[in-house]
């Protein structure tokens, strides 16, 4: 008769409670002292059955109050839905960029015989924990998801981790859960866009952001920064410019005075925001200031004068997010990686030297 380590017994008692619908998605399992007497095992053999079934995805721990069943425990020998879902939080997908996305994430997984669901969520009309609860139901095999700000996220985020299904953000993250994450490298990508102005004898730089608190936004304005030192410049805290009416109030006045000559827009609607205030203001682009943006989507074909900004490779973004996708489905490791795109500077008529 073989033998079979006690610590397996556990682990099969668990799975086949599971099995047989007596623990369902959610439930709580016995505690390490209940499994303990249950048993007549110690606590580490406890332990050691207990590490087995969460790293296998069976279960989750929920911290001070105990393990429960995952949703995908009992799924996870038949998951062969082949569905995937791109879950777009807060945005509108008739945008350009986002059909780049959608495009090339079906195709890649229409290569690996996979089929894709699109789900747009509004936030102030549906719930995105609520969605993606609901998609789970339906056997899907991954997420990947661009988030609005992905902080206000990371519940969901922890409930797709906690059921052991393999998700990959998007454009952008939180540092505060750790993601698989596809984006542009918007460091370099900045940084070369400020380059380029430094090298036309401007040093009088703004920087105008759409949202500070995304990840996207914060790695642009550290390209930005590090532009002026590498030149042996500091960047100005000054010259930092939220895109709202205030800001962009005093950013004229600092244009009107000369200050400022040269402006480095955190993204293309952005960019085009301020050119608009700035025509409102007798302020001419490029005559009487520069300006650079990033993104080079469809949005800056209503640019009074072709703008220089920095391209970023949606599509490519979307085919990696999916191939990294895809081994994570087929992967019984839950490593985390961020891969960054290259970017390319796209010189038109916004900038000029001074």
């Amino acid at each position: 008769m073989a033998f079979n380590p006690k610590y397996r017994m556990i682990i099969e008692y668990v799975i086949d409670k599971i099995n047989s619908k007596a623990l369902k998605s959610g439930d709580r399992i016995p505690s390490e002292k209940e499994f303990s007497d249950m048993f007549g095992v110690s606590n580490i053999t406890v332990r050691k059955a207990m590490s087995e079934l969460v790293n296998s995805g069976v279960v989750y721990r929920v911290k001070g109050k105990g393990s429960y069943v995952s949703a995908h425990a009992s799924q996870k020998e038949n998951r062969t839905s082949k569905l995937v879902v791109f879950l777009c939080s807060g945005f509108s997908i008739n945008e350009n960029a986002y059909m780049q996305f959608m495009l090339s994430i079906q195709n890649c997984l229409l290569e690996h015989g996979y089929s894709l669901i699109i789900e747009n969520v509004d936030n102030d009309k549906r719930d995105e924990f609520q969605v993606i609860k609901e998609l789970i139901e339906k056997h899907v095999e991954g997420f990947i998801i661009i988030s609005k700000d992905p902080e206000k996220s990371i519940l969901s985020y922890e409930y797709l981790h906690n059921n052991n299904i393999p998700f990959v953000l998007i454009d952008r993250y939180t540092p505060l859960f750790p993601v698989n994450y596809v984006g542009s490298n918007n460091h370099d990508g900045a940084f070369s866009s400020v380059m380029h102005l430094l090298e036309l004898n401007h040093t009088g730089i703004a920087f105008v952001s759409q949202y500070f608190n995304l990840s996207s936004e914060a790695e642009r304005y550290s390209g930005y920064c590090d532009a002026f030192s590498i030149k042996g410049l500091s960047a100005n805290p000054d010259y930092l410019f939220k895109n709202d009416n205030a800001d962009i109030e005093r950013l004229i006045s600092y244009i009107k005075t000369g200050k400022i000559t040269a402006i480095a827009a955190s993204n293309d609607r952005c960019a085009l925001d301020v050119m608009n205030s700035l025509k409102q203001a007798g302020i001419r682009v490029p005559d009487d200031v520069s300006i650079v943006g990033f993104d080079d989507s469809d949005i800056i074909n209503q640019a009074m004068i072709p703008l220089t900004t920095v391209k970023q490779f949606f599509s490519d973004i979307g085919r990696t997010a999916a191939n990294l996708l895809i081994e994570n489905i087929n992967s019984d490791q839950r490593d985390y990686t961020h891969i960054k795109i290259g970017t390319r500077l796209i010189i038109r008529k916004s900038t000029r030297p001074l």
